[in-house]
């Protein structure tokens, strides 16, 4: 089996009540076939994953969660921004693709439209970057020429870079000062900054940003990077950390206490928000599985780096199983709505004939009196 592969909650784990009954519908056994297939057919906004750098799987990861319903990503939104839309708004994506004139492609995080009319720009980061200000002003800038709908006018999208690792000092926000020569002092452009793993379980659903909980086994990373010896770190006789010798200080109980806790935070809170209708049924699913994408990636990138970490390193979510195919939910989500169109047809046809019905009737009736009537005579 390929070194990546998908997990969900598999229905053994349901059966030792591990996951609530209201829950056990989304635990799907299926085969072990998985890297192959996926590599071709969800390289496009899927969970397909490159081998390449491992930033891209959480970049990738984090764009996947912006597929669920316009119930959890309009619940993310106001979360995140403080905002209060109705959790029924039409969500879009806009293009994020532009082409700068040197004919260098720049791609952004992501661009989410509420409404049609408030659009707010999200970019992923697992480290601190300093060229993260011009970098979202840029995009923006790109976002609001595609947008701009008055000559003498820009519109930029709201922007906020969230942070998906610990650290010890982060504004509440990133300033990227902007001066005209010649027109005054300028303006002070602002990204808003979220410190994911800063927030609790119970905050983040508190806030409604449910959406987000696969990432919580993102706290395995911080633990690994914690107690793993600093490369360098010995005496200066002694061979710097490297390979089996870069051995993690962790003890297995605290690793496994810790593997309990996240998994009992990430079944919690996708089960409290489904109860609560921050999330749609298949919202849950598909958090579930994104959860357990990133652990086996996790998993699989630590044991690389740090001999001993793959000693104590269990699944989080028990149970290998492929990814259900995209393709097969959009297939669904056409044939729910062709459905619909047909029996709305037929409520059209039943009425038409009714109405025919009660014409036969009347005429029946009217032939009856006439024939009577015609008896008489």
């Amino acid at each position: 089996m390929p070194a990546f592969c998908f997990l969900i909650f598999f229905h053994n784990l349901a059966l030792q009540n591990s996951v609530p009954f209201s829950l056990k519908k989304f635990c799907i056994p299926i085969s072990g076939r998985i890297y192959s297939h996926f590599s071709k057919s969800l390289q496009k906004g899927g969970l397909f994953i490159n081998r390449n750098p491992n930033r891209q799987v959480y970049d990738r990861a984090f764009k996947r969660i912006f597929s669920l319903s316009d119930t959890a990503i309009t619940n993310l939104i106001n979360g995140l921004f403080g905002r209060d839309f109705p959790p029924e708004s039409h969500t879009s994506r806009p293009n994020g693709d532009f082409i700068r004139l040197d004919l260098k492609g720049r791609y952004s995080d992501v661009f989410i439209t509420i409404a049609g009319q408030h659009t707010f720009h999200l970019e992923a980061q697992t480290s601190a970057d300093r060229l993260i200000p011009p970098r979202a002003f840029e995009y923006g800038f790109h976002y609001a020429m595609s947008t701009q709908t008055e000559a003498d006018s820009l519109l930029f999208p709201e922007p906020m870079v969230i942070y998906f690792t610990q650290a010890k000092t982060m504004p509440d926000e990133s300033p990227l000062h902007i001066s005209f020569s010649g027109q005054g002092k300028g303006f002070t452009y602002r990204i808003k900054n979220f410190l994911y793993l800063a927030h609790s379980p119970k905050e983040l659903n508190r806030k409604k940003l449910a959406a987000l909980i696969p990432f919580q086994v993102l706290r395995f990373r911080e633990l690994l990077k914690a107690k793993a010896p600093a490369k360098g770190s010995q005496r200066k006789t002694a061979t710097p950390c490297m390979g089996s010798s870069c051995k993690p200080t962790f003890s297995p109980e605290e690793f496994s206490r810790l593997q309990d806790e996240i998994r009992h935070d990430i079944i919690g809170t996708i089960e409290t928000s489904l109860q609560m209708g921050y999330l749609t049924p298949d919202d849950a699913k598909q958090l579930y599985e994104l959860a357990g994408f990133l652990d086996e990636h996790l998993r699989s990138e630590l044991s690389m780096k740090l001999e001993g970490a793959s000693e104590y390193m269990k699944p989080l979510l028990p149970g290998a199983l492929e990814l259900p195919n995209d393709k097969y939910r959009f297939r669904i989500d056409e044939l729910e709505k062709e459905n619909a169109r047909y029996a709305d047809e037929n409520a059209k046809y039943a009425d038409e004939i009714t109405r025919y019905a009660d014409e036969i009737l009347k005429l029946q009736k009217r032939v009856a009196e006439l024939e009577a009537k015609h008896g008489k005579n």
